[in-house]
């Protein structure tokens, strides 16, 4: 299936890792969820990262890719997809308006 994805989707951690504070952690000890599943690197792109610099080679020509991230990493992603060589970058609201996922496209085949 990889190169033949139409559409693909990731919710990652996008928390840099200073902001998953002891406290935090605590509570996700008790929780049972891994620590590294908040901690997103140093600010908090490290998954997207990842993800991205394999979506166009995953992606069928076309293809979609919808991230989740942070509140305040929209630009950041969508310079990320950009690089990547996605086209159509775009960031969207959440149900409470704030920029909360990106998406782009694989180009088709010309």
């Amino acid at each position: 299936m990889y190169g033949g994805l139409l559409t693909t989707r990731s919710s990652d951690p996008h928390q840099g890792c200073r902001a998953v504070h002891q406290s935090e952690r605590s509570r996700v000890q008790r929780s049972s969820t891994p620590a590294l599943a908040l901690d997103g690197g140093p600010d908090g792109l490290a998954a997207l990262r990842s993800i991205v610099a394999t979506a166009p080679q995953a992606l069928a020509p076309g293809g979609v890719l919808l991230l989740e991230h942070h509140h305040d990493q929209s630009q950041a992603v969508l310079d990320l997809l950009a690089a990547a060589g996605l086209e159509r970058g775009c960031a969207h609201r959440d149900l409470e308006g704030v920029l909360r996922f990106a998406s782009a496209r694989r180009p088709c085949l010309r």
